[in-house]
């Protein structure tokens, strides 16, 4: 974790991380404990949850870039 994530835990104990990872049948949402947290058909719609959640994300070997 980088000291700016640190501090902004410190400030937004309660803001979750999630991160993204692509298989080849879905892209699935991970939170920091590394639980599933949902799995969408494509790698947009995690995206576009994620943004709805107004959570910083990790898009570990996405491809999709805006």
């Amino acid at each position: 974790m980088n000291p700016l994530s640190s501090h902004l835990r410190g400030i937004m104990p309660d803001k979750k991380e999630l991160s993204i990872v692509t298989f080849s049948s879905e892209t699935v949402v991970f939170d920091g404990k590394g639980d599933r947290v949902v799995a969408c058909p494509t790698e947009q719609e995690a995206v576009e949850y994620i943004r709805g959640q107004e959570i910083p994300v990790d898009r570990q070997g996405s491809e999709y870039y805006e």
